[in-house]
């Protein structure tokens, strides 16, 4: 590691800034990744089925098949927006927002 640094400027900070990110406190990536993708996926999935099932398409209309998907992607909306909200309160932290705002000249 010493070999890789030596030439490097900011080889002084490298430990600090380590400290830092082995400190986030942030959700596991794992679980955003499953929060993110898989479940407005299945929401989606399930949805579309739900719709299915108390409107079956008699005929197959175009306009009824997209009145289904767009009931379906209403309800992924839906659950990204609450996720969108619940994470944000979860993942605000004031130290960080502190320090962005002094950084930024922003000291309100």
């Amino acid at each position: 590691m010493d070999d890789n640094c030596s030439g490097c400027g900011q080889k002084d900070k490298c430990g600090q800034i380590y400290r830092t990110l082995g400190q986030n406190t942030g959700p596991s990536v794992g679980l955003v990744a499953v929060q993110a993708f898989l479940i407005p996926i299945a929401i989606f999935i399930a949805g579309l089925a739900a719709v299915e099932r108390f409107a079956p398409a008699a005929d197959g209309t175009k306009w009824l098949i997209l009145v289904k998907v767009g009931a379906a992607t209403t309800l992924v909306l839906l659950y990204v927006s609450v996720l969108h909200l619940v994470m944000k309160k979860k993942t605000t932290n004031p130290k960080i927002c502190k320090s962005r705002q002094e950084a930024d000249g922003d000291t309100e």
